[in-house]
């Protein structure tokens, strides 16, 4: 799936109801575990929390969380509750991608939610969540590539990328070269 807000994963993982448990791996700025905004359950900030409610989700790993005042301390502690794995940018940064990657057991089905803010701006400028301090493109091509060659991706969604806010082009070019990482890594695994 290509494109629309961060609400976009919510009925992308309803259709894959009823199959086996997978793993969601989610690459965002924020936590997105709201139970509900401004009285919207299946919007903006709670597409990870919907994802938790989901028989065929069996765990969430989400990666490059760093947006301050995007949670509140009762979402965060509910997110681990449910079994999150939460890795700040920063905790990428320190720990690397291998690290991360270690967390998923090798041919896990996965599912994998980008959030195009979860990068840092000076890589994808063009989201309207924008954060400093976030994944690196090096981490995002490496950490896709490495899930691909890892794991058994069942399904994609990159999403948050405001075209009227990419003056040169470049968050596009951004995305596009993520996802052809994505694709070349699905089809070395196959």
């Amino acid at each position: 799936m290509l494109g629309g807000d961060d609400s976009i994963p919510i009925p992308v993982l309803r259709a894959y109801a009823g199959r086996d448990p997978f793993t969601v791996l989610q690459v965002d700025a924020h936590l997105d575990f709201r139970d509900e905004l401004g009285g919207v359950r299946d919007g903006y900030s709670s597409p990870m929390r919907r994802a938790s409610e989901m028989p065929q989700v069996g765990r969430i790993v989400q990666v490059g969380l760093r947006g301050v005042g995007s949670a509140r301390t009762s979402d965060v502690a509910d997110a681990r509750a449910a079994g999150n794995l939460l890795v700040t940018a920063r905790r990428l940064r320190e720990r690397g991608v291998d690290a991360i990657l270690g967390e998923l057991p090798p041919d896990e089905p996965v599912f994998i939610s980008f959030d195009l803010d979860g990068l840092d701006p000076s890589v994808a400028p063009a989201v309207s969540g924008i954060s400093p301090g976030g994944v690196s493109y090096d981490e995002a091509a490496d950490l896709l590539g490495g899930v691909a060659a890892r794991c058994r991706v069942i399904g994609a969604a990159f999403t948050e990328l405001v075209p009227a806010l990419d003056v040169n082009g470049v968050s596009a070019l951004v995305v596009v070269r993520l996802v052809m990482r994505l694709l070349a890594g699905i089809d070395r695994h196959r």
